[in-house]
Parts: C-alpha cells; sequence; structure tokens
C-alpha cells in the first residue's frame, strides 16, 4: 500500500514527488478518487514536488542539472561521494549505456531550462496534476547555481522577495 492510498483512506493531503516515479498523475488522480473525508480535510489536497533548474540559458541548466543526475546515479549505485558533483565529472566521465539511459530518465522527471521553458513547464505540469502548489527543489553544484536558479524562478513567476 503506497502513501497516496493511506493518504487517502485517513482523509490526508498528499505531497506528490514527481520526480521519483512517472506514473504520478495515475496515483494521483486516484487518491482523488478514493479519499475519505476525515476530522482534518473535507476533499482532497495536494501538492506536487519537482526538480527544476533554471539558468540563463536552457544549455546552462541541463548542464547543471547534470550535477544531480551524476548525484542520483552514484547513490543509486550505492558509490560514495562528498556532496553534488560538479557537472564536468558528469560531461567528462566514462559510462555504460546503462547509466546514461539512468541519467537521462532523470532528466526527463526534472525541468530544466531558461525561465520561460521552466515557467511553462511548471505550470503544465501543475495542470496536468490538477494543483495549485508545486513545491521546487534545485540541486546544483555550487550554492551560487542553486540561488540563481530561484532568483530566476521567482523573477518568472512574479513572486515579492521576503526578505
Amino acid at each position: 500500500m503506497g502513501s497516496a492510498t493511506v493518504a487517502a483512506q485517513l482523509g490526508l493531503p498528499l505531497s506528490w514527488a514527481h520526480f521519483i516515479t512517472a506514473d504520478g498523475p495515475a496515483i494521483v488522480a486516484r487518491y482523488r478518487e478514493t479519499f475519505q473525508p476525515s476530522q482534518w480535510l473535507d476533499s482532497p489536497l495536494v501538492n506536487i514536488g519537482i526538480s527544476a533548474t533554471c539558468a540563463e540559458t536552457t544549455e546552462e541548466a541541463r548542464k547543471l542539472g547534470l550535477s544531480r543526475h551524476l548525484m542520483r546515479l552514484r547513490r543509486d549505485q550505492g558509490q560514495p561521494y562528498d556532496g553534488v558533483p560538479a557537472p564536468e565529472l558528469a560531461l567528462e566521465g566514462e559510462f555504460s549505456q546503462q547509466e546514461l539511459a539512468y541519467m537521462a530518465q532523470q532528466q526527463e522527471r526534472a525541468i530544466e531550462g531558461d525561465p520561460d521553458v521552466v515557467k511553462r513547464e511548471i505550470l503544465e505540469l501543475a495542470a496536468r496534476y490538477e494543483v495549485d502548489e508545486v513545491i521546487v527543489l534545485t540541486i546544483t553544484h555550487r550554492y551560487e547555481d542553486r540561488k540563481r536558479s530561484y532568483e530566476l524562478m521567482s523573477e518568472a513567476f512574479d513572486l515579492e522577495s521576503r526578505g
């Protein structure tokens, strides 16, 4: 029994991590269909967590995203790693076809692009899941790149700084 099933049965909200599995929209739809009202909620409540990297150009965002994809590959292979690897390690490394396919799959589940691309893809994904709230996770090798990614997304969505 998965977390969405348990949340539906108990009448709890659901926060779905889109970047973990490809069948999220179907699972979230099933959560909504089987939701049982509770003392906490009268109706289903869902948000989604996404992996997004934004940069001045889509090419740069895809390069920055390689750090996350390589980190996940190493973790899933049980390899030791010290923090988030530099994207150059993914660009210069030698990988098997299976490893390349794994990293490509990670990239498919992430949103990577310039501000216009990222905004459009976040809105499309939110519509596909039928949610009003999206939690964005950005993983980069350098803190400055992660901070800039969030700044660009904030500007793209016209969000105010809260200091």
